[in-house]
């Protein structure tokens, strides 16, 4: 019988009639085999194989913390944890490694975290690291991610540079906030998108005109520069549409939500403001048909001599 205990004045009294003998006797509480602690505070977080992973304490920098398997929610304070040598800048999982990222280095972790058998494996000793959590994403079975030097991407096959040809962006005295940098994948148009952002001068959490956004087209394997865009706020996709979050550079409590246009108009890419104005030319080997592949047998060359018609005297090189 259900009793309900909603008016002013009444009580509700519920009586214990088993002795504390036959309650001892009778048990049903089971001590659990790991204790139910709470998960520790951290920056970043990502599931493998069921398992919640933690990182990023502000206490405990270098430390990876994971779930119990029958109780992803409980992370038992003393066995459910491991130290790697340096600071954690990043963590995420691909098929059957668990990426962990570091400022110069990357670590890979193999094994069972649910029977505490596991280990930990340098993955990167070229000082090669992730400078921003934020830009780790997934791309076509390979983790894309922004180091110090520029775009990488790491799968079961090794590390790899994708960045090369925006790799002068990020020399030496570039002025970029890399730790404030965010990425997003836009499944729909097949796009990483890299948002770099300047701080405004004596503002630590803002960015300012100059900053930039690096677009890795991964179906046609060539990187666009996109412009008056803020997205520090961060991105999402919805029904194939783009939405990107900016924060006013003057007012930094105002955040604003943009849809990104597909209209297939000159108003397309232009944060609603201004468009962007491009020109492109094929090269003469297309011949008017860029579609349709060519490959040239043979070169001629025609030449009309101006002076006296015996090309004796006037010459030329090719």
């Amino acid at each position: 019988k259900e009793f309900v205990n909603d008016s002013t004045g009444t009580t509700l009294v519920y009586t214990d009639a088993v002795s504390d003998v036959n309650v001892s006797g009778n048990a049903q509480w089971v001590d659990p085999i790991k204790a139910h602690g709470l998960p520790p505070k951290c920056k970043y977080i990502d599931e493998w194989r069921g398992q919640l992973i933690l990182s990023g304490s502000l206490t405990k920098v270098n430390t990876v913390y994971y779930g119990d398997i029958e109780n992803p929610e409980y992370f038992p304070p003393f066995d459910q944890s491991f130290d790697l040598d340096r600071k954690i800048t990043g963590l995420k999982a691909l098929d059957n490694v668990l990426y962990v990222f570091k400022d110069h280095s990357i670590d890979g972790v193999t094994g069972d975290f649910a029977e505490d058998s596991f280990q930990v494996d340098k993955l990167s000793r070229e000082g090669v690291g992730c400078a921003s959590h934020a830009t780790i994403q997934e791309v076509q079975g390979s983790l894309f991610f922004l180091s110090e030097r520029g775009v990488y991407s790491i799968n079961n096959e090794g590390l790899q540079q994708v960045g090369s040809n925006i790799e002068p962006k990020f020399a030496v005295n570039n002025p970029f906030s890399f730790k404030q940098a965010t990425a997003y994948v836009w499944t729909g148009d097949k796009k990483y998108i890299l948002f770099m952002p300047v701080k405004e001068s004596g503002v630590d959490y803002s960015v300012d005109l100059t900053s930039e956004i690096y677009v890795y087209d991964y179906f046609r394997q060539a990187w666009l520069e996109w412009a008056n865009y803020n997205l520090i706020g961060g991105m999402a996709e919805k029904n194939g549409q783009l939405y990107k979050a900016s924060r006013d550079t003057l007012t930094f409590s105002k955040t604003r939500i943009h849809k990104i246009l597909q209209n297939q108009n000159q108003y397309d890419y232009a944060d609603h403001t201004d468009a962007i104005l491009f020109s492109y030319k094929s090269p003469w080997f297309t011949e008017g048909e860029p579609s349709i592949w060519k490959k040239y047998l043979r070169c001629k060359i025609h030449s009309y001599d101006t002076s006296v018609n015996d090309f004796e005297n006037d010459s030329f090189s090719v």
